[in-house]
């Protein structure tokens, strides 16, 4: 009985597992089936798909294919551009009208090389504390002054001109700050008596001693304003302080095809233009104007006229051809900042209390050359 039920107990687990295996193999063909029926359809999909879009399904599918990727950079572009917009700085102009005019105001003035050292060395003049002058009708008479640039005066220059020499005398420090612009409306003939413009070079202080000093000078003035009187005469030499802005003249790597203005009137605003990027937010007064050059200014200049009426900002910028550039600029600035703050307590800007930071900006550029 024992060995009987053993070997009956074998055959029904032998015959369970032939009906397992079967199991398994149904449900695996199903599984099969079903797996295949996927992949067909998918495939089916593809090739409808390609079929509406093009006849060539590769060349479609490139297409597709390259067609996302630049959908994908364009958005990345974008919000790169949208996270830079609210912070790279720009170059939004003051829209206004930038033009040059010409005048002609001074005597032309020819160079020489005398200084306060070396002025009376020819002894054509003396110190007595007075300013003197001597009127000159041929390049002959020239030759007693032997620091004149000789070489720049042109024979016909005296056709139609007297060059009068002129020792202007006056009392300052002996290192001023003040600058000789030019000599203008003289009258030679009855009160002998000429005006000097002078302006301010807040490059350096002028020391605080006062004492007697001496300039000379050689100006070309028309025969009609004046007789050839012989000898040296005393003249009276008033001067005249240009008024002008404080004003910073800079090189910076940014160029720009037309000159540029801009209103100044914050931090925030100093941030949003690109030409002030490496200028120091300390160095910065507000408000301000700044002006963008196409091409340096080789003479000296100033800032000496400004005003804001309905709605706009004028400003004048003076440039003196007569004069190469002295201590006053740097040769190659290419940016002015002009500040809006009074340098002293007797100079008054009237500004509003609220100048809108997209105002206009109106720029003259003022070219005052000699009237011979």
């Amino acid at each position: 009985m024992g060995h009987f039920e053993e070997i009956s107990e074998s055959e029904e687990t032998t015959k369970y597992k032939s009906q397992k295996g079967e199991i398994m193999k149904k449900l695996f063909s199903i599984i099969l089936c079903l797996i295949l029926c996927i992949l067909a359809f998918v495939s089916c999909d593809n090739g409808t798909s390609k079929e509406d879009s093009s006849e060539d399904g590769s060349l479609d599918t490139e297409v597709e294919s390259e067609s996302s990727n630049f959908k994908s950079d364009n958005e990345d572009e974008t919000t790169t551009k949208f996270e830079d917009s609210e912070n790279a700085p720009v170059d939004t102009q003051n829209q206004g009208t930038i033009q040059t005019v010409q005048a002609q105001k001074y005597y032309r003035e020819i160079a020489s090389g005398y200084s306060d050292e070396n002025t009376f060395i020819d002894g054509v003049f003396e110190m007595n504390n007075e300013s003197q002058y001597k009127i000159i009708s041929s390049k002959a008479e020239l030759q007693e002054f032997t620091l004149l640039q000789h070489e720049s005066v042109e024979d016909e220059l005296f056709e139609n001109n007297y060059i009068v020499a002129i020792l202007h005398y006056y009392i300052g420090p002996s290192v001023s700050s003040k600058i000789f612009v030019g000599f203008y409306n003289a009258d030679f003939k009855n009160e002998q008596k000429i005006l000097l413009d002078t302006f301010y070079n807040y490059q350096y202080d002028s020391t605080t001693d006062m004492r007697n000093n001496y300039s000379l000078h050689f100006i070309v003035v028309p025969k009609i304003e004046t007789s050839h009187d012989a000898g040296i005469k005393n003249i009276i030499i008033s001067e005249n302080e240009i008024e002008q802005y404080n004003m910073t003249a800079l090189a910076i790597a940014n160029s720009t095809e037309k000159t540029k203005a801009y209103y100044i009137n914050n931090e925030s605003r100093k941030n949003e233009l690109e030409i002030l990027d490496s200028i120091s937010k300390n160095f910065m007064t507000y408000p301000s104007i700044a002006i963008h050059l196409n091409e340096v200014i080789s003479s000296d200049y100033l800032v000496n006229g400004f005003k804001y009426e309905n709605g706009e900002i004028f400003i004048t910028v003076e440039i003196y051809e007569k004069n190469e550039m002295i201590l006053l600029h740097q040769e190659n600035a290419n940016l002015l900042i002009i500040s809006l703050i009074p340098h002293n307590a007797s100079f008054d800007i009237i500004l509003p209390d609220e100048i809108p930071t997209n105002c206009k900006v109106n720029v003259v550029f003022k070219n005052i050359t000699s009237v011979n």
